[in-house]
């Protein structure tokens, strides 16, 4: 995709837009800033206090109510969280995944400055798009070898207090439950456990496995921009993988991404 951008081959139009929108209002369904802080009514933030909750576009523009109690649970376990407020713009995954490398560089180095002056020592982030970006692209982006600043996905934070005890699961949730292990940080950076691990601390809890799971885990067909360039794969796509959920008999089934 950098090569067609370098040499002027135009990509899908959904992409393009994508692209733009970004750029123009700083998140990817062109809303505007305030939207970023709907999902966090209620909700006390400590900014200074160094432990960044960055949700993404996707999280707190379309899944508001499920933020806000990840957000709840993670202060109801003891972290101390900042957040950034109408000042959150996308972490610019999708200027990466289109291949406008020049754009993303300058929005990665932008933001770097921005979570450094904060104070920022360490993400928490819901979203596996983010979590890649900030923990893997950012640094290639900027020729750095690693990035400054902790970066760590939600379901790792979740086993955490889990494993730690620091909050106790009381009521029995009495469902056959399976999970999507999500491509990004699944067969992109191997993380398999730490959902399985939360859903063994859950009371009433019957985890079935889908056929396909962990590195051999289907696409959702969502990610990595493909839905916004290429919608007729990326329904076929999950189509495929509901399909494959409903033949577990399972009465929920769960993921880690917001995709």
């Amino acid at each position: 995709r950098a090569d067609f951008v370098d040499r002027g081959i135009k990509i899908p139009a959904g992409g393009e837009q994508m692209v733009e929108t970004t750029i123009s209002s700083g998140n990817i369904f062109a809303d505007k800033p305030n939207v970023h802080t709907q999902w966090a009514e209620g909700l006390d933030f400590t900014e200074g206090s160094g432990t960044l909750f960055y949700p993404g576009c996707l999280a707190s523009h379309r899944f508001k109510e499920k933020t806000n109690i990840l957000a709840r649970l993670l202060q109801a376990a003891g972290y101390v969280l900042d957040f950034l407020g109408d000042e959150q713009t996308c972490c610019g995954t999708p200027l990466w995944v289109t291949g406008n490398v020049e754009n993303a560089e300058q929005w990665a180095r932008d933001y770097l400055k921005k979570l450094q002056a904060r104070g920022v020592k360490e993400i928490i982030t819901p979203c596996p798009s983010c979590f890649r970006a900030f923990d893997e692209e950012y640094p290639e982006l900027l020729g750095l070898e690693k990035f400054p600043i902790t970066v760590r996905h939600t379901s790792a934070v979740l086993e955490e207090i889990v494993k730690q005890k620091k909050l106790k699961f009381t009521v029995p949730i009495n469902k056959k439950v399976t999970y999507h292990d999500p491509c990004e940080i699944g067969r992109y950076r191997d993380i398999y456990d730490p959902a399985r691990n939360i859903f063994d601390a859950l009371p009433g809890v019957e985890f079935i496995e889908m056929t396909r799971n962990k590195e051999n885990a289907f696409c959702c067909g969502g990610g990595g921009a493909v839905k916004t360039m290429f919608e007729d794969h990326s329904d076929t796509v999950a189509k495929e993988r509901i399909q494959e959920f409903s033949s577990t008999g399972a009465d929920l089934m769960t993921t880690i991404c917001p995709a």
